[in-house]
């Protein structure tokens, strides 16, 4: 195909738009440079598949194909984004359903390949990490007062013990403290560490939870519970992390 050069045409409107005349002699000008019917082209190659018909050929431009191919790759993507909301609330063996379904319908699409591969991982962390948790107690958790800092006013804090009572080093240990009103009901959470090795933490307690230790804890809550919390509570660990 033929067509005008709009390239050329607009370095020429934009060659005398910074002439400094006004619009009607630019006008004026372009209109005579144009008037011949020389205007400057490029030639496009592009292919089209035709069918014989009764009354004549004509271009199969295969609509139905097109539309096919748009619904898949926008039910690929649902996909995609419902796996991935998943894995952020944790429902892994869901995320891991959701990339075979998009695997099924575009097996070379490496988003759901690497999705699918690092959520079976995760599948196994945690499977790993649920099957040895039962090793790690709780102890003596209990609602009282304690200083911050260890001075200043006592406020009400939560304090506990973590045992390891399994074969392998923790580096990280969470608890959960749910706070609850006078009917016994959950009104609000808050995660805390007891053990946490990181590059970020300072001081005597960064340090892994060794086999048949033992860490004991103590946080203030003040900052944490609802204004309408009974200053009763209840914990359990919720991860572990291995060394």
């Amino acid at each position: 195909m033929i067509l005008p050069d709009m390239g050329i045409m607009l370095k020429d409107i934009m060659g005398a738009a910074f002439s400094g005349k006004d619009q009607s002699e630019i006008e004026k000008e372009l209109a005579a440079k144009y008037e011949t019917g020389e205007i400057p082209t490029t030639t496009k190659k592009e292919e089209f598949h035709l069918v014989k018909e009764e009354d004549g050929w004509k271009v199969f431009l295969d609509w139905k194909t097109k539309k096919a191919e748009k619904e898949k790759a926008e039910k690929v993507a649902s996909l995609l984004s419902d796996a991935k909301e998943l894995r952020k609330s944790n429902k892994l063996h869901g995320a891991v359903k959701k990339y075979e379904e998009a695997l099924t319908l575009d097996s070379e699409m490496v988003e759901a390949k690497e999705g699918l591969s690092e959520t079976k991982q995760e599948v196994e962390s945690f499977e790993e990490k649920q099957a040895y948790i039962k090793n790690v107690l709780l102890k003596d958790f209990r609602v009282a007062e304690g200083k911050k800092y260890g001075f200043g006013k006592a406020v009400p804090g939560v304090f506990g013990t973590v045992v390891n009572n399994g074969d392998r080093s923790l580096k990280e240990v969470e608890i959960t403290v749910y706070f609850l009103n006078d009917k016994g009901t959950i009104i609000g959470e808050e995660d805390f560490h007891p053990v946490l090795v990181s590059e970020y933490s300072f001081g005597g307690d960064n340090k892994p939870l060794k086999p048949n230790y033992v860490e004991d804890f103590g946080y203030s809550v003040e900052d944490y519970a609802p204004s309408s919390w009974s200053n009763k509570a209840k914990a359990k660990i919720t991860n572990i992390e291995f060394e």
